[in-house]
């Protein structure tokens, strides 16, 4: 995987990127995560979305698994048509 630390930063701030240093455990779990179950561009997620992956281990896979949960067959699919789909995983 080759995250773009600088792209993160451009939007993001160093805050997050030393959020993701603090948290490097639980940020690397969450991205394993992502791809044991497939899903091809989680570094486009990860870009866009760090702070998700920042989630504790255990609630962000809950939260994951109720987000693929409601949007059924395909969830990956939807979601890389529709990469706002992601952004909704906060609100569950």
């Amino acid at each position: 995987m080759n995250l773009d630390m600088d792209r993160i930063n451009e939007v993001f701030g160093k805050s997050m990127i030393f959020n993701i240093q603090a948290n490097k455990e639980d940020f690397l779990q969450n991205i394993k995560y992502m791809q044991s179950l497939g899903y091809k561009n989680v570094e486009e997620l990860v870009e866009l979305y760090p702070e998700t992956f920042l989630l504790d281990t255990t609630i962000f896979q809950e939260k994951v698994d109720l987000l693929l949960e409601k949007l059924g067959v395909e969830s990956f699919e939807k979601i890389e048509e529709n990469i706002e789909l992601w952004g909704s995983i906060n609100e569950s």
